[in-house]
């Protein structure tokens, strides 16, 4: 009798360190697993971070005029970025180069000719330009059709990213040829400049939700 209740002593203590070991094992498992799936969720965040840097390549566009282009994000909405580079109306607010537009023509619906007057590094410009507004695909572009400089032309272009929700991939390029004695490095050098602060400016005000007048 006593030989049998040892046994049964035995046997439960055997299965109570049986399943405590499964216990241990599991609770181990569950916390490798938490582990893994934290490793996993740290290493999406860090991939589907945006990089914020700006993007600018020298260029030439169809014609043969060098230029440069910017590429940037911005987190907004696709609408919010469009109203602000859609009209001439805020170019003053976000170029420190500009300093008035004037409406001269309005050729269509999306199609005005306007005067633009802007310090460059040659001093103070004035030139009439053709912009036309594609509001379908969210582009702009522009070209001079008289006044100062030989060749300006440029463009926005802007879509909503498709790697990064909640943010806007903007393009703006712009093409100038100054002038024979004018030295296409001052010309450079001011358009980037003008571009830097421009891609601030245009966060900071939509970021901000700056309204509209």
């Amino acid at each position: 009798m006593i030989l049998l209740n040892r046994l049964c002593l035995l046997t439960s203590l055997l299965c109570f360190v049986a399943l405590d070991i499964s216990l241990y094992a599991e609770s181990k498992e569950m916390k490798l697993s938490q582990h893994k799936n934290e490793d996993k969720a740290t290493a999406s965040e860090t991939t589907i971070k945006p990089d914020t840097k700006i993007i600018i390549e020298d260029l030439k566009n169809d014609e043969g005029i060098k230029g440069i282009r910017s590429t940037f994000l911005v987190k907004a909405r696709l609408k919010d970025v469009w109203k602000w580079i859609r009209d001439v109306d805020y170019l003053p607010e976000l170029f420190p180069a500009v300093k008035k537009v004037t409406l001269v023509q309005q050729v269509s619906a999306n199609t005005i000719i306007w005067e633009y007057q802007f310090e460059s590094a040659m001093g103070k410009k004035v030139l009439n330009v053709k912009r036309s507004i594609d509001d379908d695909n969210y582009q702009v572009k522009w070209k001079r059709t008289k006044g100062d400089m030989k060749y300006y032309a440029g463009g926005w272009n802007i879509k909503s990213s498709q790697k990064y929700s909640g943010w806007v991939e903007v393009q703006y390029s712009n093409f100038i040829n100054a002038g024979t004695f004018i030295p296409y490095f001052l010309v450079k050098r001011n358009s980037k400049k003008n571009a830097e602060v421009m891609v601030h400016r245009l966060r900071e005000f939509v970021g901000e939700g700056v309204p509209l007048q």
